[in-house]
């Protein structure tokens, strides 16, 4: 964990820097985001069954955080901060040194969990992905490394994981875990489990496993913000 001193200058850098790298994330990401949670995320997922997106890409990166390379990341984040000395310290922030049990060493990759800058970093080092997928016309919604691709017809659904693969290939990544899966067979995203129009998430109580959280009424993003204030 960084430093109380390094925390505050992190948190400071990120206040200034957080505006500029938001301007760039795409609609489909929904962690680490102000005004954004996984609420959010299963609404859009709604939506999309609404409109017939019935057959998932259900996946997610393996050891991302461990696998970030450094070089695709601080060439992402000079293309996007001009200032030399944020530049300087973000990249002493991602070049950081660890603990291996054993000696300190300066990491070659990945994103050191835990520091306040962290979760934006991730973001960006991911917008290329959502770019590319968004632009080949597939629905994606990503929560930080986990995410699915919506798609009407299984093919297009076998598609769009051939191009995850390729595209997490150009970023030095891979798949942890793919399947594609229909609505009517139900899938777990987020701890929240998709059957069909409805969306249940684990319920406190011991003696029921779940709630269902389902509307007579398509409950899209708009229909969200009317009923946020209303509690979950």
């Amino acid at each position: 964990m960084p430093a109380v001193k390094d925390r505050v200058v992190q948190t400071a850098v990120l206040d200034v820097t957080r505006p500029l790298f938001e301007a760039e994330f795409e609609e489909c990401s929904f962690a680490y985001r102000k005004g954004r949670s996984v609420k959010q995320a299963v609404y859009r997922i709604q939506e999309y069954y609404e409109d017939g997106y019935v057959w998932v890409v259900d996946a997610d990166i393996d050891a991302f955080f461990d696998s970030v390379d450094h070089g695709i990341l601080i060439k992402k984040v000079k293309k996007i901060i001009k200032n030399k000395d944020i530049i300087r310290l973000i990249t002493m922030w991602i070049k950081a040194e660890v603990w291996d049990g054993k000696s300190v060493k300066t990491l070659e990759k990945g994103i050191p969990q835990g520091s306040a800058i962290s979760p934006i970093l991730a973001n960006l080092f991911l917008d290329k992905f959502d770019e590319e997928l968004l632009r080949n016309g597939h629905r994606l919604v990503r929560f930080s490394d986990d995410f699915v691709i919506l798609t009407r017809e299984r093919e297009d659904a076998v598609t769009a994981l051939k191009l995850t693969d390729r595209i997490l290939e150009r970023l030095s990544l891979e798949l942890d875990e793919a399947e594609i899966v229909n609505f009517d067979d139900g899938f777990k995203f987020l701890g929240v489990t998709f059957l069909k129009s409805m969306t249940m998430v684990p319920f406190d109580r011991p003696k029921r496993e779940k709630k269902i959280l389902h509307y007579p009424q398509p409950l899209n993003l708009p229909i969200y913000f009317l009923k946020k204030n209303k509690g979950w």
